[in-house]
């Protein structure tokens, strides 16, 4: 359910967007090395799901797909691993349309969204760029308690070939699963528009 109110309470003000952005990239990209790389090997992606606009991505056969949360721009998948794991994956092309977002302002918004949410203290500049398969994602992490458990989650953009964006947001409540950052990861680094 508060997956759900993440996803419901995001309104993006068209105006907000369009100043934050000249075209699809609108920050400096880092200097060559700096993205930290993540090791995935051993992660088994042997789900795909596609969305009508042809962005696909792949997931473990631990992750369920809620086929009641399902539109034309985002899915939810739940972990069979943990007592409440959740996976938002947003196709932010066909959520916004033909709207040109710039990463700075998907950082902002989302990473707003999510402190309010559940209460935690971080912004845009709290994300890190993480090399995963040859793919440089923005991820920010973040960890606190829900209902007096432990929480962890993640948000993570990707960026698409053709200058897109995809989006994941994850948390799980209560004991993670093992390998649940790596999970998060391989997921992310499968996202793209179709070739």
């Amino acid at each position: 359910a508060e997956v759900l109110a993440i996803a419901a309470s995001l309104d993006v003000d068209p105006d907000a967007a369009a100043a934050s952005t000249s075209g699809h990239a609108t920050e400096e990209p880092e200097a060559e090395g700096t993205a930290e790389p993540v090791d995935i090997e051993g992660v088994e992606l042997t789900e795909t799901y596609a969305f009508p606009s042809g962005v696909t991505f792949s997931y473990p056969e631990t992750w369920t797909l809620d086929e009641s949360a399902v539109s034309d721009f985002m899915v939810m998948l739940t972990s069979k691993d943990a007592l409440a794991g959740f996976l938002q994956v947003y196709d932010l092309p066909a959520l916004y349309g033909q709207m040109e977002l710039g990463l700075d302002f998907i950082q902002e918004t989302y990473a707003g969204t999510i402190a309010d949410t559940f209460g935690f203290d971080f912004d845009a500049a709290d994300f890190k760029t993480t090399e995963v398969a040859g793919r440089e994602l923005s991820v920010l992490a973040f960890e606190g308690e829900q209902n007096d458990m432990p929480t962890v989650g993640y948000l993570v953009i990707i960026p698409y070939a053709d200058g897109g964006f995809g989006l994941i947001t994850t948390y799980v409540v209560g004991d993670v699963p093992e390998n649940y950052e790596q999970n998060i990861l391989a997921i992310a680094a499968s996202m793209d528009v179709a070739e």
